[in-house]
């Protein structure tokens, strides 16, 4: 019984960061574009800086430390260059996991999914573009659907259960089966 718990808290968790993601789709797709401006500006301050190169004596006594500001300020570049571009990656990868679950559910959940989620329109106007009623897209087709794309978000734990029986009649009641023979 607490296993069943768990692994129930354990799927309302997966749909709760599921749903999160697709709710996030838009917001990342311009976080990439405004960090890749970002970038932009870094790369090109980085060119302009590499052109003025000076040769200051570094200040204080006789040391071998060899001290630029230019080439201080160009790492330092480099430095917040290389952050931006671990930034892009991280919701690159989650923009294009949304993307793959969706091309994969079902034509209608895929449909059900980006009107709710990333298009945030109400369950009325959804009922209506996938000409359903709004009853049954709110309780049955919603939950399919999500669980569909936690299927492939989470792929690791997609409705595996390693503590089920096998059968060979999955169909047969258990209680006939062993009465047939």
């Amino acid at each position: 019984m607490i296993i069943k718990w768990v692994i129930a808290l354990e799927q309302a968790e997966r749909r709760k960061r599921a749903i999160e993601s697709l709710k996030n789709y838009k917001s990342n797709q311009v976080a990439i574009e405004m960090l890749k401006l970002d970038r932009q500006a870094i790369d090109s301050i980085i060119i302009n800086r590499n052109m003025a190169l000076s040769y200051d004596q570094p200040n204080g006594g006789q040391t071998n430390a060899i001290n630029s500001t230019v080439e201080n300020d160009v790492i330092s570049m480099e430095q917040k260059r290389n952050e931006l571009d671990w930034q892009i990656a991280a919701l690159q990868n989650q923009v294009d996991k949304v993307d793959k679950a969706l091309d994969n559910v079902h034509y209608i959940h895929k449909r059900l999914l980006k009107l709710k989620y990333i298009e945030r329109l109400c369950w009325a106007e959804i009922a209506r573009c996938l000409n359903y009623d709004v009853s049954y897209v709110k309780k049955e087709l919603k939950d399919k659907a999500i669980d569909a794309f936690c299927g492939y978000i989470f792929p690791e734990v997609h409705m595996v259960n390693l503590f089920e029986k096998p059968t060979l009649y999955p169909h047969i009641p258990h209680t006939f089966k062993k009465n047939m023979w």
